[in-house]
């Protein structure tokens, strides 16, 4: 197809409380990464297929994996501080996945538009061009290609 990325690591993502508010892009109804519409999400628009899911100390977490990139969202339940993520509290910055060269860039920019994805323009990164959007969680995530 086309889509595909570049990793071999594994990547813990951390959910809001129920009810937050979402950043764009954002399904109907998408509140949090532990609700089944923001792990939706992730299988939809990103290609990812859930590993397992479980409850651990009250918390909701799903393992998806696409190629060789695992990730886990996990939502802390009544632990969890309200509001949307926020790249600049100390934490995880950002999510940035390498895929193969320019036009396969090009395939993911298409795929995205097609689901009507919100994302940015591409800009000249330090390892090569990016394209920056966001999760529902306004959890930012780029894609980039090396070289």
């Amino acid at each position: 197809s086309g889509l595909s990325i570049a990793a071999g690591s594994s990547v813990v993502f951390t959910g809001a409380t129920e009810g937050t508010a979402p950043r764009s892009p954002a399904p109907a109804g998408a509140r949090t990464v532990g609700q089944p519409t923001a792990w939706s999400w992730y299988s939809e628009v990103l290609g990812f297929a859930e590993r397992r899911r479980v409850q651990v100390n009250g918390m909701a977490k799903a393992m998806l994996i696409r190629d060789d990139l695992l990730i886990t969202l996990t939502e802390h339940g009544e632990f969890a501080e309200p509001g949307p993520f926020n790249e600049r509290h100390a934490g995880l910055d950002h999510l940035g996945v390498a895929v193969a060269d320019r036009a396969t860039l090009d395939a993911w920019i298409a795929h995205l538009d097609g689901l009507g994805v919100a994302h940015g323009d591409v800009t000249r990164g330090a390892t090569g061009d990016l394209i920056a959007f966001r999760d529902p969680d306004n959890i930012a995530l780029e894609f980039y290609t090396r070289g």
